[in-house]
């Protein structure tokens, strides 16, 4: 289907339209996108047509000019797993844009990988890891051990945990070591401390506040202007860096977005953040990058954020990095919507859950 808005599009031939997000899943394969082909095969392409075209989850599209008389049908594209995520090595052996997929041992889950055009590998899924899945220094980047879960009770576990205390949402709304110090864990099915939708998609991913998201080493007393050591990605991955600079864009958010797009940011935003947004020379630059960012093979979503409800989930994306903020009021993030990216020097609320893309390291 189609969606802009979040409601179906009555679809004209050489129109935009924005694909939803894949709400499937197959066990041992990583999703890597649609694909106007049937028999389109991940790195090889199609048998059958030559001129088959790979779609990202979320990537907006201009139909075709035939559309009004053959129609659309979009085919998803699977990739088998080849190994074991932890401490995988076979990112020199990829080209530019080719992609595999990779098993994490913590719990099953199966992601689909790609060297991007900034020469690294990233999960171009987003991260699922729940809270059953326990943390250790075999299979996870550096954890900090043991992470809170109960801040009231002072109870700790190496699992990401779902707080328990009914006053979460009191926590959650404060600039505070009870909110920012704890484990806070958002999956899809947790519904009893969250306003969840009822269109709840698989490339969602699950939801982490930072101290869950660098595995309990971004706290309350972090400095300002740095990067933390650990994360929740498998061992041998990491959180991607942000911006130690305001007015810079050499993390590799920053990177990525600014090879992808061809460009730098173009316009200084909210506390003299770099952002791609408004045209310029023609070009409306904040509409490109962002969909760039959703093109395959990058495949990143608008899968938004929560603070004690679900807020633009249909129309933000919002990504943790590693960086600390420079005023230690939060941390950096990568925020974009359909027309604007802060390639990762959005200054974020550290108790609030967002999703997590891993970086090969």
């Amino acid at each position: 289907g189609f969606s802009s808005t979040g409601t179906d599009l009555a679809l004209a031939s050489n129109m935009e339209a924005t694909l939803w997000a894949s709400n499937f899943k197959r066990p041992g394969y990583g999703f890597v996108g649609w694909s106007d082909t049937y028999d389109y095969v991940a790195n090889v392409g199609s048998a059958t047509n030559p001129n088959a075209k790979i779609y990202g989850p979320n990537e907006t599209i201009t139909t075709p000019t035939d559309l009004d008389t053959k129609g659309l049908s979009l085919y998803a594209v699977w990739v088998e797993s080849a190994g074991t995520i932890q401490n995988w090595n076979g990112c020199n052996s990829l080209a530019v844009g080719q992609v595999t997929a990779l098993t994490d041992l913590r719990d099953n889950n199966t992601y689909a990988v790609a060297k991007l055009k900034d020469g690294r590998c990233w999960m171009i899924e987003n991260l699922r890891l729940d809270n059953t899945a326990a943390l250790s220094s075999i299979n996870t980047d550096n954890p900090s051990l043991p992470l809170k879960n109960n801040y009231a009770l002072g109870t700790t576990s190496n699992h990401l945990s779902t707080p328990q205390d009914p006053r979460v949402t009191a926590w959650c709304l404060t600039q505070s070591p009870d909110c920012y110090d704890q484990s806070m864990f958002f999956s899809e099915e947790s519904t009893t401390y969250m306003v969840m939708p009822d269109n709840a998609v698989y490339s969602y991913g699950n939801y982490y506040n930072w101290y869950s998201a660098t595995a309990g080493h971004g706290t309350f007393s972090t400095p300002a202007s740095s990067d933390v050591a650990g994360s929740i990605c498998p061992k041998g991955w990491r959180l991607p860096s942000g911006e130690l600079s305001l007015n810079t864009v050499d993390g590799d958010f920053g990177k990525l977005t600014s090879t992808i797009a061809g460009s730098g940011p173009n316009s200084i935003g909210f506390a003299g953040q770099p952002i791609y947004y408004g045209v310029t020379n023609g070009v409306n630059v904040g509409v490109k990058a962002s969909n760039d960012l959703r093109s395959y093979p990058n495949n990143y979503v608008v899968s938004s954020y929560i603070r004690g409800d679900v807020l633009s989930r249909s129309y933000t994306g919002s990504y943790w990095s590693s960086t600390n903020s420079i005023a230690s009021a939060g941390s950096m993030a990568l925020i974009f919507t359909y027309d604007s990216v802060y390639p990762g020097n959005d200054n974020s609320s550290d108790y609030h859950g967002r999703t997590i893309r891993c970086i090969a390291r």
